[in-house]
Formats: C-alpha cells, structure tokens, sequence
C-alpha cells in the first residue's frame, strides 16, 4: 500500500465515522498489531474523536472494563473478538453502540448491528467522491486530555515523495523505519 492509498483510506474512514455519528466520541480499539488497527486510529485522531487503544491482551473481563470507564461509544475490534462483543452488546453493560468489526462479518452479524470496517470504508470513498470534506477539513484539537497521557496523540504531517502520510508526532522521527515493511511500493 502506498502513502497515498493509505491517506485515502483514513480519509474514507474518517468520513464514514463521522457520517454514523462518531464525531467527537471516545472510540475504542482492539487487536493485535495489523494495518486496519493503524488505519482506524489514525482516522480517528485526525479529526474524528477521541481514541481509547485497548491492549490486545486483556482478558474479557477487563476490556469489558476498559470499555465501561472510558465511556467508549464505538469499538473497532478484530473478529478474535467478536464472540465478546456479542455479550457485551446483548448485555447492554457497556455505552458502546457501535461495534465494527476489522474483518468480515456474516449477514447475522450485520442484522444483529455489527458494522465491517471495510464497508465502511467503501462508503466514506463514495462520500468523499461526491465532496464531503467534514473529515478532511476537520479541525484538530489537541489541547483534549481525554483519558491520560496516551490517550491522545498530536499529529504531524509527514512527507515522502510527496505523498502526505498522518502519523502520531511522537513516532514521527521514526515513522519512515516504523511503517517501512507495511507501505512498501
């Protein structure tokens, strides 16, 4: 993937986050170490919300904590899980009303209320296609101290080739070693 592709995709995400109503809310995200987890809290932090990381390694218990004293209204989670998910969904113990899964979902999953990233993303594109810059133009706010010191990143733009990337600021002296393997041409 490319620079470009990948600014692309935040920028579709972005939109469709906020087109669903998740602009300026606490949005959660969980996996192991995978493009969608980088591109979902880039997206975020650019002008959707505010950005809850969980740790992939928490038992159900604490992420179903985690989830309740951030006061998350959205999670962006992979399908290892998607069984957790549905019992915090039918158990209404948690302020998340979005539950988007990175990977693909079955109709089941849809119709009980589950969203798939990559959906998502589709319809931010179309979106932005058709001019809605509401992401794009968004400004940032980074005087926000959500939950703690990592909880919300300042931003800086970093070029290659001129093609613009997002990438939080404290890994921006390390951004090109960090990305390398993922956005080689």
């Amino acid at each position: 993937i490319t620079y470009k592709q990948f600014q692309e995709e935040i920028n579709a995400l972005g939109t469709e986050l906020i087109s669903i109503g998740l602009k300026d809310k606490r949005i959660a995200i969980i996996s192991k170490n995978r493009y969608e987890w980088i591109l979902s809290y880039v997206a975020v932090l650019n002008g959707t919300g505010i950005a809850v990381p969980l740790d992939k390694g928490l038992p159900e218990e604490e992420t179903e904590s985690s989830l309740q004293r951030s006061y998350a209204d959205c999670i962006i989670f992979a399908s290892e899980y998607l069984d957790s998910m549905k019992k915090f969904k039918e158990a209404k113990s948690t302020n998340v009303t979005k539950f988007i899964c990175m990977d693909p979902i079955n109709d089941e999953e849809k119709a009980e209320g589950f969203l798939y990233l990559q959906d998502l993303i589709e319809e931010g594109k179309k979106k932005v296609a058709d001019g809605n810059r509401e992401f794009i133009d968004a400004k940032i706010d980074t005087s926000v101290a959500a939950f703690g010191p990592k909880c919300f990143v300042k931003m800086s733009l970093i070029k290659n080739a001129n093609q613009e990337m997002i990438v939080p600021q404290s890994k921006a002296n390390h951004a090109k070693e960090m990305f390398k393997d993922l956005f080689a041409n």
